[in-house]
């Protein structure tokens, strides 16, 4: 299994939350790859472990036949999401 981390266009890690997965893994021993472009993870496996935002683990678990479902929330929290129905 590999663990395949974002990077951004300046060759860091993309952010605070990636980084902390990136230091758990690291701790375990795990072999990290980074990418700046989800079509780069052309050859992952199934196991691997991709690390980046919703939409490219989406393209990734979609590549392995794996769909997810729409992220929704709730109609009680809607009030408490900060946003405006009115711009949708």
């Amino acid at each position: 299994m590999k663990i395949y981390i974002r990077k951004n266009f300046d060759n860091e890690i993309a952010n605070h939350n990636f980084y902390a997965a990136y230091d758990g893994f690291k701790q375990m021993g795990f072999e990290i790859n980074y990418f700046k472009d989800i079509a780069e993870l052309s050859d992952s496996k199934q196991e691997d472990i991709v690390v980046s935002y919703v939409d490219d683990v989406r393209k990734v678990l979609f590549k392995h036949n794996l769909i997810t479902p729409e992220i929704d929330y709730p109609e009680e929290l809607k009030g408490y999401l900060g946003r405006n129905e009115n711009f949708i």
